[in-house]
């Protein structure tokens, strides 16, 4: 069983691979990130300039149950 959810907006986007990462300042989606992998979850981020951004966050909740 897991739970995904996702944000989108409309805003101004950015190049992914250039987003700024945890020693330059505000932790935002590298703080996201982290906090995620700990719980053994996924991160899809998609962004590009001008397009906007889309992140869908996924995290097992637990094991399916046999029946």
């Amino acid at each position: 069983v897991s739970i995904r959810f996702s944000v989108i907006d409309n805003g101004s986007g950015f190049v992914p691979g250039k987003r700024p990462g945890p020693d330059s300042g505000p932790f935002g989606l590298a703080g996201v990130e982290a906090r995620i992998k700990r719980l053994h979850g996924k991160m899809d981020l998609r962004s590009a300039p001008g397009k906007g951004t889309r992140v869908a966050i996924t995290i097992l909740i637990s094991e399916p149950q046999e029946k």
